[in-house]
């Protein structure tokens, strides 16, 4: 997959328009940013990276307190939730190989204010997707993240 290197120390965001450091994690990010856009069908205007939680429109119109961190990946959505014209559809975390240890509890962290719809981890090997089905907390280790229109449709259902 090209991600427009400049040099093997930068990759190119293509959200954020800028050359970033190229950390195992940020290549991670990059691969999986490209490949959403590309491959699965997110549209770009609705992916922001590296998104402080005080800033995710719903929760710049609330009262308390937020905690000051970063989400890698948000991927926001139009009319999935009855009070917000705009609502995040799908976190993620990125993570390099191997370190997958605490991810999800950092996810499920930063969830909880949010309140996404679908929460992940991602490594450039696996993509952990977790939601709330009917019966419970449904888990699915995938390859690749799932098609941005099924995520709608399972909103909608």
């Amino acid at each position: 997959m090209d991600l427009s290197k400049q040099n093997d120390s930068f990759v190119f965001d293509a959200t954020r328009s800028s050359w970033m450091k190229a950390t195992p994690e940020e290549r991670v990010r990059q691969e999986l940013i490209q490949a959403m856009i590309t491959s699965y069908g997110y549209p770009k205007e609705m992916i922001a990276v590296e998104k402080n939680l005080a800033d995710i429109p719903h929760l710049e119109m609330q009262k308390k307190k937020i905690p000051d961190r970063r989400i890698d990946i948000v991927c926001f959505a139009k009319n999935i939730h009855k009070d917000y014209p705009l609502y995040p559809l799908l976190l993620i975390e990125c993570k390099q190989d191997g370190k997958l240890k605490g991810a999800l509890d950092q996810i499920l962290g930063y969830n909880h204010y949010v309140g996404a719809c679908f929460i992940a981890v991602a490594t450039s090997e696996v993509f952990l997707l977790q939601f709330l089905g009917k019966s419970g907390i449904v888990q699915k280790e995938l390859k690749h993240p799932p098609l941005y229109k099924e995520l709608i449709q399972a909103v909608h259902t």
